[in-house]
């Protein structure tokens, strides 16, 4: 179980890096609609990610 959910902590925090990165590459060449398509992807990535991270931490706790 606690592999399961590194391994799903890994794969949000690349996702988020992933459309972070797109984002502000599209931003540069001034392609707006790509651009938050990208920065979309990075915030539903980041929530999940934080998401995972809480739950992590309170099975740890119990």
């Amino acid at each position: 179980m606690n592999k399961l959910l590194k391994s799903e902590i890994l794969t949000n925090l690349l996702w988020a890096a992933f459309g972070i990165i797109g984002g502000l590459n599209y931003y540069k060449k001034a392609e707006y609609w790509i651009c938050g398509i990208m920065s979309l992807i990075a915030i539903v990535h980041a929530l999940r990610l934080f998401k995972n991270l809480f739950k992590n931490k309170e099975i740890v706790d119990e």
